[in-house]
């Protein structure tokens, strides 16, 4: 993440290793908590230009092939805007819809055609012509 993205009212929200290394400096009432990263091991060593985030640890409870943990840093810190079980559900839509058009993209092109029309009138016209 580039160092200070939250700072200039970017939100971000990304997954990361469950075993990385991320202090809590507060605990939430949801659950998540406040941290800190780092753009070096060197800051990280001196607890230099770090940038505080909020860390939510969550599982998925029936969802086949899950790993036992996942691990969320987001730049949104107040927990009232943006719930912890609302990002981790809001992040698992996000990889469904994401494997679905790998799906499509990737395994699902028949004949191995690509369209590279830019506009859907002609999209159109490439599918017609493919089939």
């Amino acid at each position: 993440m580039e160092a200070g993205a939250g700072d200039r009212g970017r939100i971000c929200c990304w997954r990361v290793k469950k075993n990385m290394r991320l202090a809590c400096e507060d605990r939430l009432p949801d659950g998540s908590y406040l941290s800190r990263i780092y753009p070096s091991v060197k800051d990280w060593r001196r607890k230099t230009n770090g940038v505080q985030v909020r860390v939510i640890d969550y599982r998925l409870d029936g969802v086949a092939d899950a790993e036992p943990i996942y691990r969320l840093v987001t730049t949104i810190l107040d927990h009232t805007k943006a719930p912890a079980a609302q990002l981790a559900a809001l992040y698992h839509e996000r990889w469904e819809i994401e494997t679905a058009l790998d799906e499509l993209k990737t395994h699902l092109r028949g004949a191995k055609i690509v369209l590279r029309s830019k506009t859907p009138r002609f999209g159109s016209a490439g599918i017609l012509r493919a089939s």
